[in-house]
């Protein structure tokens, strides 16, 4: 007898099995299973088993621990240059008297 998993729902010897089940069968009995896809030969695992996976499903990352000790709270140092264009920061020219007594004579 040999070790074949069902593929899919399975009725044979008065019994019922779905997809997944390990069924044994002699050969002559799994032959037109086979030709109609609803067994599949069981492969035998020979590979040892893998480490256990982690608790939450993801792989295992070598993140550093967090410093006990308070962090310093360095100041950057300033950057080269400015990241943005300097302005000019002198207060704009006031119009004298007579530019004022010239632009009200034009209205």
């Amino acid at each position: 007898m040999q070790k074949y998993i069902v593929d899919g729902n399975l009725k044979h010897d008065s019994q019922s099995y779905v997809t997944g089940d390990v069924i044994y069968l002699e050969e002559t009995q799994a032959e037109q299973l086979l030709a109609i896809g609803r067994v599949k030969p069981a492969v035998e695992d020979i590979t040892p088993p893998e480490a256990p996976a982690e608790p939450d499903g993801f792989p295992q990352r070598d993140i550093p621990a967090a410093p006990t000790s308070q962090p310093s709270l360095a100041v950057p140092s300033a950057p080269a240059q400015p990241a943005v264009p300097q302005i000019d920061l002198q207060q704009p020219k006031q119009p004298t008297p007579e530019q004022i007594a010239k632009d009200m004579a034009q209205l």
